[in-house]
């Protein structure tokens, strides 16, 4: 693991790492979750999409038994996360990820990582994720919506907490999103210890949840509307001889294999251009972009020999992104309350609502 760590180190780009390296005959696959690495390794050739799948329900399992998922729990857990990753792979053999599966078998206590004293804080994220393709002609050709909301806890003696949803919450339905039928999810999930019959009756998710990190629910959303997107992008080729904004926003252009060159145009207060000649790509990053307005770039490609397929070779254009304070579709807590608390203490409650781009891609 050496060697993997000094690959790591030496990168420049931590973010843009492929999940899967190769240093002489071993091979390398890894994910990165709160700014800690799981990886395995191979002497023989492995299936990608499986080892990724086992890495994510590892970090998963580990993170539902502790509470959260950080370096400071790792240490205090060692002996009980080793435990589980000798009962999920059997002598390199993958048997169960299953929580229940794997509860009889492990005999080590969980270790809670205490916060510091007069702490007593609950912190709610309402967490969306944007995928979408947009044709040629500006129009939705796919379009889907993974959301999820996560708490924290730091109150003892597992308060009881309420969150509210809206009324017009409807689960399953054959109308799509819109403003007169409501939020229509496709389907959704919760965590074990949600009340589902008051969810039901109510729209309202109340648990007792003890010290550290859950995901108390996770819902879908496919086929939006165009107007729910935060970004449009409108590229144009060319060849010849309001109260929300965005932050974080970055576009990447493949260009031709022909291209030689990129003339790049005097750098924006706020925004940086950057064409990196070895994978053939301009990324264009802005720091912040405000709602209802909107900026442009024009980039120069030189060549020496231009073929037919090059214009093919400009697809699709991807934007990163991330919105505050804002939801697609209009997906909200109404309100949060914590009942049962210690009497004579305050809790604090924090609430964020984060939309991220997840596959958000232009076709020209």
């Amino acid at each position: 693991m050496d060697q993997f760590c000094a690959k790591i180190v030496q990168s420049r780009n931590r973010d843009q790492l492929a999940p899967f390296l190769t240093v002489g005959e071993t091979q390398y696959a890894f994910i990165a979750q709160n700014g800690l690495y799981f990886g395995c390794t191979s002497s023989s050739d492995f299936a990608p999409a499986f080892t990724i799948e086992l890495l994510q329900r590892i970090a998963t399992v580990i993170k539902d038994c502790c509470g959260e998922l950080s370096e400071e729990v790792i240490r205090a857990n060692f002996v009980f996360i080793n435990e589980i990753i000798l009962e999920i792979c059997d002598f390199g053999y993958v048997q169960t990820t299953s929580i229940d599966a794997l509860k009889p078998c492990i005999y080590s206590d969980v270790e809670m990582v205490k916060q510091p004293e007069g702490s007593k804080e609950v912190y709610v994220d309402l967490r969306e994720k944007l995928n979408v393709v947009f044709g040629a002609n500006g129009s939705i050709i796919n379009s889907e919506i993974n959301g999820c909301i996560e708490i924290k806890n730091y109150v003892q003696d597992s308060p009881e907490i309420n969150l509210g949803l809206p009324d017009d919450l409807v689960i399953n339905s054959i109308d799509r999103l819109g403003y007169d039928h409501g939020i229509c999810l496709n389907d959704c999930n919760f965590h074990e210890s949600v009340e589902l019959d008051r969810f039901e009756k109510e729209r309202v998710i109340s648990m007792r949840l003890p010290e550290g990190e859950a995901t108390v629910m996770n819902y879908r959303i496919s086929g939006i509307d165009s107007n729910c997107c935060p970004l449009r992008l409108f590229p144009f080729i060319e060849q010849s001889a309001s109260g929300n904004y965005a932050m974080n926003v970055i576009v990447r252009m493949p260009v031709p294999k022909a291209t030689t060159s990129v003339s790049l145009p005097t750098s924006r207060p706020g925004q940086n251009l950057e064409y990196v000649s070895t994978s053939k790509i301009c990324i264009w990053k802005i720091n912040r972009i405000y709602g209802g307005s909107h900026t442009a770039i024009f980039l120069k490609l030189n060549s020496d020999e231009w073929s037919k397929s090059s214009r093919k070779e400009i697809n699709p254009l991807s934007i990163d992104f991330e919105v505050p304070m804002f939801t697609c579709s209009k997906f909200r807590i109404t309100y949060l309350k914590i009942n049962n608390a210690l009497k004579g203490s305050n809790v604090n409650r924090w609430l964020r609502l984060v939309t991220h781009s997840g596959s958000y891609e232009i076709r020209m």
